[in-house]
C-alpha cells in the first residue's frame, strides 16, 4: 500500500514540477521516463509539452509558455471542455516548487521500473491468448532492465585508470575467447571480448558452421562452457562433427574406428565434463527469446557459457514480425547482441554470403546475403575464401572485412581439414 502511495499522481506531478524548474533533472527526465509511465492523460500532456520543448530547444520551458501551450490545446479543441478545470488544476500545482527535490530525484529510477512492469504486465493478457511465451518473456525481460543504468554517472575517466588496468588484465585471463587461429588472434587483440557478436560470413559450404565448432573446440579446452545452437543441422549431426574434431578421426571414419574413438572420449569427457552443451530448434522457429529460454535452463543447472554460437542467424525467427526480411535479420542481430551484453559473453554466429561470392577470389562485408544492417551491427565480421586451387591444397582464406576495435581489411591463411571437422594454423600442419 505505502509502495502505491509512493507513485500516485501527487509524486508524477512533482516530476513534472521539477522538469519545470530544474534544468539538471529536466535533461536526466526528457530522456529516461515514458509519457505511458504517466497515471493518465493529462499528467502524459504536460511531460510531453515539456520534454518536446527542451528537445527543440534546449532549454527549459518558462512557466508562461507552459500556460500558453496549454490555451492553445483548449482553443484547437485537444484539450476536451470538461476536462480544462483538471488541466488547469496540474498547471497549478507544477508551479509550485518540489521541497523535497533528492527523495523526487532518487525515486524517479524505481518509479519508472515498476510502471515499465505495470505496463508490461497489462499487455500480456492478449500475448497468453495467442500463447506467445518467448514474446512476453522478452517483453518481461525488456521491462526489468529500465532503469538499470540511468543511476550511474558514467566512467570518470581521469578517476578509473587504474580499474582500468584491472579490468584490462581480467579480459586477457579470464574472459576473452580465442579462436585458436594465431593470426585473428592477434589482429583481435586475443580474440572475442565479452558482450562482442563476431559474423563469420561465406557462400554456401565453404565452412561456416565448421567455423563454430572449430571456436566451440577451442573455448572446450580452454576450460570454458560453450552453448552451441544449431537451426539447420541436428544435434546428432553437429555432435558427431565435435566428435570428430576433438578426436581427430576423420567423420566418416567414426564407425571403422569405434575402439580409438571409445578411449579417446573417455579420457575426454574425464578432463572437459559438462562444458559443452548442443541445442537443435528446427528452422524458423526458434527467436532470441527462445535461446534465452534455454539459457536460463542451463543457469538453473548450473551451466554459466563463457561462449555462445549460433548457427545461423538467417534461420532464426524474429520476436517482432516485420514487412521486410532483411528488417527482421537486423533486429535479430541487435537482440544477439543485446543477448551477449546481457550476459556478458562473447557470442560467435554466422551469416550467407550473396551467390556472387562463389566466384570471387576473395568477398568482403558487401557481399552478404539479405541484409547489411547484420554486418553494421556485429563487432568483428570474417569471410571465408577458397579458389579451386586452394581447394585443392586444402587452404583457406579469412579475410577480416569488420574489426570494431583495431586493423581490418587483413587476410589469415589457414589450412583446413574438412574429413577431420579441423582448422589449422598453416605451418603447424
Amino acid at each position: 500500500m505505502g509502495q502505491h502511495f509512493e507513485f500516485d499522481k501527487n509524486f508524477q506531478i512533482q516530476i513534472l514540477s521539477l522538469m519545470l524548474h530544474d534544468l539538471e533533472f529536466l535533461i536526466f527526465a526528457h530522456d529516461a521516463i515514458d509519457p505511458d509511465y504517466f497515471s493518465d492523460t493529462i499528467l502524459a500532456w504536460f511531460f510531453k509539452s515539456l520534454r518536446d520543448h527542451y528537445m527543440d530547444y534546449q532549454i527549459k520551458m518558462q512557466p508562461q509558455s507552459l500556460h500558453n501551450e496549454l490555451v492553445m490545446a483548449a482553443k484547437a479543441g485537444k484539450i476536451k471542455k470538461t476536462e480544462v478545470r483538471h488541466y488547469v488544476a496540474v498547471y497549478t500545482k507544477t508551479l509550485q516548487k518540489v521541497l523535497d527535490k533528492d527523495y523526487v530525484s532518487d525515486q524517479v529510477i524505481t518509479f519508472c521500473k515498476h510502471q515499465a512492469i505495470r505496463k508490461a504486465a497489462m499487455s500480456m493478457p492478449s500475448m497468453l491468448n495467442t500463447n506467445a511465451f518467448p514474446e512476453i518473456e522478452s517483453l518481461m525481460a525488456e521491462a526489468f532492465r529500465v532503469g538499470s543504468n540511468l543511476g550511474s554517472i558514467g566512467c570518470q575517466f581521469f578517476q578509473d585508470w587504474a580499474y582500468r588496468i584491472k579490468y584490462r588484465e581480467q579480459q586477457r585471463e579470464l574472459l576473452i575467447v580465442p579462436t585458436g587461429i594465431t593470426d585473428l588472434d592477434i589482429l583481435l587483440r586475443g580474440g572475442l571480448r565479452p558482450k562482442q557478436i563476431g559474423i563469420v560470413m561465406s557462400p554456401t559450404s565453404r565452412g561456416k558452421s565448421l567455423f563454430l565448432v572449430h571456436c566451440g573446440k577451442r573455448a572446450v579446452v580452454m576450460g570454458k562452457r560453450v552453448v552451441h545452437y544449431t537451426f539447420e543441422l541436428s544435434e546428432q549431426e553437429v555432435s558427431e562433427r565435435y566428435d570428430s574434431s576433438f578426436s581427430r578421426i576423420p567423420i566418416d571414419k567414426l564407425v571403422e574406428q569405434e575402439i580409438n574413438f571409445r578411449l579417446q572420449m573417455a579420457k575426454l569427457s574425464k578432463n572437459f565434463r559438462n562444458r559443452l552443451i548442443i541445442k537443435e530448434y528446427p528452422s524458423g522457429t526458434a527467436s532470441v527469446s527462445t535461446l534465452r529460454s534455454h539459457i536460463n535452463q542451463c543457469y538453473h543447472i548450473g551451466f554459466e557459457p563463457d561462449l555462445i554460437l549460433v548457427d545461423y542467424i538467417d534461420l532464426m525467427r524474429p520476436v517482432q514480425r516485420r514487412k521486410e526480411r532483411r528488417e527482421e535479420l537486423s533486429d535479430i542481430t541487435t537482440e544477439l547482441r543485446g543477448m551477449a551484453g546481457q550476459l556478458c559473453v562473447p557470442l560467435w554466429s554466422a551469416t550467407q554470403s550473396r551467390r556472387a561470392a562463389i566466384s570471387m577470389e576473395t568477398h568482403t562485408e558487401e557481399e552478404v546475403g539479405e541484409d547489411i544492417g547484420k554486418v553494421n551491427i556485429a563487432d568483428v565480421v570474417i569471410t571465408l575464401n577458397q579458389t579451386k586451387e586452394e581447394l585443392a591444397k586444402e587452404m583457406m582464406r579469412l579475410f577480416l572485412a569488420k574489426n570494431r576495435n583495431g586493423r581490418r581489411y587483413m587476410e589469415i591463411p589457414i589450412q583446413t581439414a574438412f574429413d577431420r571437422m579441423a582448422f589449422f594454423d598453416p605451418l603447424k600442419v
